[in-house]
């Protein structure tokens, strides 16, 4: 190799080298000054003054309202309480929102994120209005890269990025509804009674932990339910004097309760020591567990899973029956 080509080519070596590190340079550099930070600089601050939380699909379609009450959340489509929760950690989690990297900022490019205009009827995401704040919060949430990461565009700006964590959005009004129908822990049953006779929580093993965290499938309005024939009656009572009456309806393959709670005082007119309460080591107030639980079945027919069902309306003599 001549001493002319060597100094040719050892000059175009180095001028690629410099495009490299002006290009990585250009590249690299905004990311690692916006690694880490606040996705909704001053959110975090503010969830406290959220009293409403709309999620808006494609064509503008409003697909879930949630709006905050005095003792929680309610899905507005519903008409039924919200799991304060998984409300609770959607805020937290947009507070938390940290940029992993910047991406676009061009509007022709957006639809490969899912973060274009949810006005269009094509459009991939979701956007996440936040009512109550100083000022207006929307957030347009597209696909998620990986399990760790999602990316998102505000309403009113260009840049999309890549955040963190990954944003669970459900789009079904159904999944942010509370679906506890009760939660009675088995230590706290000190009767049962089926078809007007009462038994012991133990006279059939394993009865009294059926009503700990007993979730419906679906929830109807009492005022739309149709039933026939007789309900199944079934009333449990706890140590602390709270008495839930159950009435159960076979609708086809379905099986549906209503539920009445009421308070009275405790056997011996004394509250019982040791009895699990969840706060405090107390013993749960009956009659404000009561008044809670009256407020919110009242108006509503809950179906629940048949094995749960027939716990509730199981007798002694049909456990022992071969």
């Amino acid at each position: 190799m001549t001493p002319r080509r060597f100094l040719v080519l050892l000059t175009g070596a180095l001028a690629m080298i410099g495009l490299a590190l002006w290009l990585s340079s250009q590249r690299y550099l905004p990311r690692d000054a916006d690694f880490g930070a606040a996705a909704l600089p001053g959110l975090a601050g503010q969830l406290d003054a959220v009293t409403g939380v709309r999620l808006v699909g494609p064509g503008n379609a409003t697909l879930v309202s949630l709006a905050k009450t005095g003792d929680g959340w309610r899905v507005e489509e519903a008409g039924y309480a919200a799991d304060a929760g998984r409300v609770r950690g959607l805020l937290v989690a947009l507070g938390e929102l940290e940029v992993v990297e910047p991406k676009t900022a061009i509007a022709a490019n957006y639809p490969v994120l899912g973060v274009e205009d949810v006005a269009a009827v094509s459009a991939g995401g979701v956007r996440i209005e936040l009512q109550g704040l100083r000022e207006p919060l929307a957030l347009v949430v597209g696909r998620s890269p990986g399990p760790r990461s999602t990316f998102v565009r505000r309403a009113d700006a260009a840049q999309a990025l890549e955040v963190r964590p990954a944003l669970e959005v459900p789009r079904e009004p159904r999944a942010w509804l509370d679906r506890r129908v009760v939660d009675v822990a088995a230590e706290r049953i000190a009767s049962i009674e089926i078809d007007g006779e009462r038994h012991a929580p133990d006279a059939v093993p394993g009865q009294s932990g059926t009503l700990g965290n007993l979730e419906f499938d679906a929830v109807e309005r009492a005022s739309d339910f149709a039933a026939t024939g007789a309900p199944r009656v079934a009333t449990w009572r706890t140590r602390e004097g709270l008495v839930l009456r159950f009435e159960g309806y076979d609708v086809g393959s379905d099986r549906w309760l209503a539920l009445t709670a009421s308070a009275e005082a405790p056997a011996g007119n004394e509250r019982p020591s040791g009895t699990p309460a969840g706060t405090s080591g107390e013993a749960p107030d009956a009659a404000a567990e009561a008044e809670r639980l009256a407020a919110r079945a009242r108006d509503w027919r809950y179906r629940v899973p048949q094995f749960r069902w027939e716990a509730i309306f199981r007798r002694p003599d049909a456990a022992e029956a071969p």
